[in-house]
């Protein structure tokens, strides 16, 4: 599990392993929890997104700017990029009025997870910003936070 660049990095190293079948790396594994991740670090430079900060570092770690010469790059750390049949099951939360990581990087990453048969599931609080659960006190991030415990429940639950 993992919130924001946590979730983008557990949600890459899950699915880079799983994608060049590298079993060792992901044992015991049996599913992902992932809050407002950018599934495309080149998301994070779209118009709407407001921070500063998640732009700077992104920049700093790949070493420059989104530019066509370093696209490659950019998706080679996107966990878009890594997405395959042999994953576990994923659910995917995010606010739709998150400034930090736009909303539509989870509703691409979604889709993609369908495309490749994995079974997904994506919470959406209607007027959550980004780390929406730490701010609000609502019924809607009550539900998001007890449909989370329950999903990680059914992970251990269901042992293979």
């Amino acid at each position: 599990m993992g919130l924001s660049a946590g979730g983008h990095l557990t949600l890459l190293y899950y699915a880079y392993n799983t994608f060049v079948k590298n079993e060792k790396n992901v044992e015991g594994i049996k599913g992902v929890v992932s809050y407002y991740t950018p599934a495309n670090l080149k998301h994070l430079f779209d118009k709407n997104v407001k921070s500063v900060f998640a732009k700077v570092a992104t920049a700093a770690t790949l070493k420059g700017l989104p530019t066509p010469t370093k696209e490659g790059e950019y998706l080679y750390y996107s966990p878009i990029f890594w997405i395959n049949e042999n994953m576990k099951p994923v659910l995917l939360v995010h606010g739709k009025k998150d400034k930090t990581v736009p909303f539509s990087s989870s509703v691409e990453l979604f889709k993609k997870l369908k495309e490749k048969g994995i079974q997904v599931k994506i919470l959406v609080h209607n007027n959550g910003d980004h780390a929406f659960e730490f701010e609000n006190n609502d019924i809607q991030t009550i539900k998001i936070l007890n449909e989370t415990v329950k999903f990680m429940r059914s992970l251990v639950n269901n042992e293979d």
